[in-house]
């Protein structure tokens, strides 16, 4: 009867551990992911400074070019 007891006493337990493997499994995946979304933002946001600061950059040495039509205007 102790040996039963016992038995189902370690079927538990490794039911429980098995579910905490379970859920350390997805908040690893998750924070994988979250990971690689943050890094793909990080990429946009430098080759958004990088335009930005060659924008800049053109305005300071060609002030002239700033009005050129580049295609993009509006028709009013």
């Amino acid at each position: 009867m102790i040996l039963g007891l016992l038995g189902a006493l370690a079927k538990l337990a490794d039911q429980v551990m098995s579910l905490f493997r379970e859920q350390a499994l997805r908040q690893a995946g998750a924070n994988a992911q979250r990971l690689e979304t943050h890094k793909e933002t990080l990429d946009e946001i430098k080759i958004a400074t990088a335009a930005r600061a060659a924008v800049e950059r053109a305005v300071v040495l060609e002030p002239g070019r700033l009005r050129d039509d580049d295609g993009f205007r509006r028709p009013d």
